[in-house]
């Protein structure tokens, strides 16, 4: 596989960080549950990317929003208020993640039994416009490159029209060097 040993490693922590969020939802927002849910896929993400790529990762100006939301998230589950800290550490994992969703679906939609299911789910949530699965901030920042990048070659062109008409002067008609007198 593509994977190093360690990358192996840092996924089967992530699973398990997902299997004790799903458990700690499963009992009630168990608070315990839900904190090593989360402990066990941050320690699996840093494996999986590195250290500095993972704080790089987290600390994007772009996704500021999603890393205060997840931490803020992780500190309300600490602090014993588990299901407000599970919605706003899930508004941030939206926020972080948001645009590997649509990455996430594709490799869903391949599965064996279930991929034709998950498709057919997810086609349904698009047409609804409920959800972009992760393209909706790529596709408007392409979307206003493109418009920038038109208004930029109209103002170009527009610039360089040359007049191509010749006119004449009366020295050119009369054939002379210079002006009468």
């Amino acid at each position: 596989m593509w994977l190093s040993d360690s990358q192996k490693i840092g996924v089967a922590f992530c699973s398990g960080g997902g299997f004790f969020l799903i458990f700690g939802v499963i009992l009630f927002f168990d608070r315990a549950m839900l904190a090593m849910g989360n402990i066990l896929f941050l320690i699996g993400l840093t494996i999986i990317i590195g250290p500095s790529k993972t704080l790089l990762f987290f600390a994007r100006r772009q996704k500021a929003k999603g890393t205060a939301a997840f931490f803020l998230g992780l500190l309300l589950i600490l602090m014993r208020w588990p299901l407000v800290g599970f919605c706003v550490e899930l508004y941030g994992i939206a926020v972080l993640f948001g645009d590997f969703f649509g990455t996430i679906l594709g490799f869903a939609r391949n599965l064996p039994v279930i991929g034709p299911y998950i498709g057919a789910g997810a086609d349904r949530l698009e047409s609804s416009n409920i959800g972009g699965l992760g393209q909706r901030r790529n596709a408007e920042k392409k979307k206003k490159k493109k418009k920038k990048k038109k208004k930029k070659k109209k103002k170009k062109k527009k610039k360089d029209i040359v007049c191509a008409v010749r006119i004449p002067f009366i020295s050119d008609v009369s054939g002379s060097d210079g002006p009468r007198s």
